[in-house]
């Protein structure tokens, strides 16, 4: 299974943009699994992956993106691993 894990901040509008993003990717990709970190709330999760950038998403726990990726760039990534 696919994880999507997009990690941000509430008071970030780049980082509300990537929490929508991955919310239409579950739509598209019902099978897999979204997560919507809050590094404010969970700093943890920001150092123990080194993330530096907010907004950033993981893919099955590995930072892929920094930024809001493309629907291209992330609809590939997925379709790669769920083969």
């Amino acid at each position: 299974m696919v994880k999507i894990t997009a990690i941000g901040h509430k008071h970030c509008p780049h980082c509300s943009k990537a929490f929508h993003f991955v919310g239409k990717i579950k739509k598209k990709f019902p099978g897999i699994k979204i997560e919507k970190i809050d590094i404010l709330k969970q700093p943890h999760i920001a150092l123990k992956h080194k993330i530096f950038y907010s907004p950033s998403i993981m893919v099955n726990d590995k930072v892929v993106f920094n930024g809001i990726p493309s629907q291209e760039k992330i609809f590939a990534k997925i379709k790669s691993l769920s083969r």
